[in-house]
């Protein structure tokens, strides 16, 4: 998730409408996991690190935990070969309770 909401690299070039289609889904999700986890350390760490940039903070301050995307949602992605968009796949994995792993697939392969 940082990664997602703080490389550069990503949210300038890759991630194509980094505000709406990724930090908001992103940052409702974190905001449901803070409201969930009350009084859990790693929810409040995870906040800390992320809203120490600018741009994150000001989308954190308007976004609301209703705010979420299903998992399997197509967002804007541009890479010269997978294509204009992606599918974002989110796993739960049995045995690591509270962590998920994420899966981009391009569109055009689905």
């Amino acid at each position: 998730m940082l990664q997602l909401l703080l490389t550069p690299h990503l949210r300038d070039t890759l991630l194509g409408e980094w505000q709406e289609a990724w930090a908001v889904p992103l940052l409702a999700e974190l905001r449901a996991a803070c409201e969930l986890y009350r009084g859990t350390r790693w929810p409040a760490s995870l906040l800390a690190a992320a809203t120490r940039d600018q741009r994150v903070r000001t989308v954190w301050r308007n976004v609301s935990a209703k705010q979420l995307l299903p998992s399997a949602t197509s967002r804007p992605f541009l890479h010269p070969v997978w294509g204009p968009s992606i599918t974002m796949v989110e796993t739960v994995p049995r045995y690591l309770t509270g962590f998920k792993i994420i899966s981009f697939v391009p569109d055009h392969a689905m």
